[in-house]
């Protein structure tokens, strides 16, 4: 049975998640299918979600592939220490400090290595976790209506939790870089994010939420504009209540 028509969207959008998920049930999948038909604003939402589990699963391939290049990497680096293995007794002075030598660059070349693909692997890591915690409050979390004061962009993704807040805007190349501020129940900033520009089309922020925040705003930030620590600065492009 289909909510009562203040709450029909709501219903709806959480349906979209478990859609996508795979975790309808069957009865449930006929009725969200049913409403796509008619509503554009489902199927957009439902293409949205798919575009993010689409880059959640773009970033795990990539964490496998960082890791199986590290296996390689071990492997050859075990090889190198076999064939640098020799009799003292039999080896002169001279070959035997060119050897030496030989093996110290290869050492160092191959903590480089993996100093570098640690360093990878942690930014991977820190990817899948911003994913990880981005499908949650997808699933999860609370929607917030959000504001457009300017009116030049689709409708926005706004999910959030005690602890985070996630923004997905279309419609953005061109514009910013963006700032976020999030204030209290009197109005007072209660932490501004530094600017950050955008590379193409959408802006995908997850936000720590700060302590009693209970509105947040995104602005694009004028020419060597920065984000004021005790007033919303720029143009004003999104608000959203958080409660």
């Amino acid at each position: 049975m289909e909510p009562a028509s203040g709450d029909r969207h709501r219903y709806f959008e959480e349906l979209a998640v478990s859609h996508v998920l795979g975790g309808l049930s069957e009865s449930d999948g006929r009725v969200f299918r049913s409403h796509l038909l008619d509503c554009p604003q489902c199927r957009a939402r439902v293409g949205e979600l798919r575009r993010i589990a689409n880059d959640l699963a773009d970033v795990e391939r990539d964490e496998r592939r960082v890791k199986a290049a590290k296996a390689i990497e071990t492997k050859r680096r075990e090889a190198d220490d076999r064939d640098a293995e020799f009799d003292d007794a039999a080896t002169d002075p001279r070959r035997s400090r060119m050897v030496v030598l030989i093996g110290l660059v290869v050492v160092l070349a191959l903590a480089g290595w993996n100093f570098y693909l640690r360093a990878q692997s942690q930014a991977l890591q820190r990817d899948v976790l911003n994913l990880t915690i981005a499908r949650d409050l997808l699933v999860d979390g609370e929607w917030s209506a959000a504001r457009l004061p300017t009116q030049e962009f689709p409708t926005p993704v706004v999910k959030y939790d005690p602890e985070y807040v996630l923004i997905v805007l279309d419609g953005v190349e061109g514009r910013g870089p963006f700032a976020v501020y999030q204030t209290n129940a009197e109005g007072v900033v209660e932490d501004a994010s530094p600017g950050r520009p955008v590379d193409g089309d959408r802006l995908t922020l997850l936000i720590a939420r700060a302590p009693n925040s209970r509105t947040i705003y995104l602005t694009a930030l004028r020419n060597g504009e920065t984000p004021h620590p005790s007033q919303v600065t720029g143009e004003r492009i999104l608000e959203a209540d958080l409660e």
